[in-house]
């Protein structure tokens, strides 16, 4: 009877200690794994306006519209477009404009390297930059000037074109007109917004820091003041 309490006594400890070991692994394990808010709540922080994870690019405006581009060039159609809101410290919502997919999206805020992250279901976690990569189309901004006019090229994809009244030699004076233009392939493309004009594509060369458009009337050259 001894030896069988004996035993049993030994077998309870070998059990328990067991026991103990794996529970000590559990919560080490548990332990190990990245919390899911890894900044304090009390912490003060303000969410930059352009985020990117080099495969997309979010851009949160002031006035709680966000757009949400593929790749990190600003001036691409958007992927998508929409309202955003801070719920907590710890999230944020996105509602796309997009009726078919009207549910709203959960963003987690976190940090990772000590830095501001957001993350969007199925994209890689993003972080704050301070301004958007710079792109071809920053090159072509602003007015430039010939024998057509003035046509200004803003950074909202917007144009406009004023002509020229002033050259003697013009026949035919081109009505002014605007609406958007784009980068498409090596041409800078305008979409008037008049009805029944033609897109004009304006071919464009970018040598180191120099940059030309040539108009169906000839070069162009940048103003120095607009």
């Amino acid at each position: 009877m001894y030896r069988f309490t004996t035993l049993f006594c030994l077998i309870a400890l070998t059990t328990l200690a067991s026991c103990q070991s794996e529970e000590q692994k559990r919560e080490a394990a548990l332990a190990e794994l990245p919390t899911p808010l890894a900044h304090d709540p009390t912490d003060e922080f303000e969410l930059s306006r352009w985020w990117t994870n080099g495969t997309h690019l979010l851009r949160l405006d002031a006035n709680a519209y966000y757009t949400l581009y593929r790749g990190t060039n600003r001036y691409a159609i958007p992927l998508e477009r929409g309202r955003w809101g801070q719920t907590s410290y710890a999230v944020l919502m996105l509602e796309p404009y997009d009726t078919l997919n009207a549910e709203r999206i959960r963003v987690a805020i976190s940090r990772i390297d000590g830095e501001l992250a957001l993350t969007i279901p199925k994209l890689e976690p993003m972080k704050a930059i301070d301004r958007p990569p710079t792109v071809i189309e920053d090159r072509l901004l602003g007015a430039w000037e010939g024998d057509i006019g003035v046509l200004r090229l803003n950074s909202d994809g917007t144009y406009s074109l004023t002509p020229n009244a002033s050259a003697a030699d013009q026949l035919v004076i081109i009505a002014g007109h605007d609406g958007t233009w784009s980068v498409i392939g090596s041409d800078v493309t305008l979409t008037p917004r008049t009805p029944g004009m033609k897109v004009i594509h304006m071919p464009f060369t970018i040598n180191g820091d120099a940059a030309s458009i040539t108009s169906p009337e000839g070069p162009l050259v940048r103003r120095t003041t607009s």
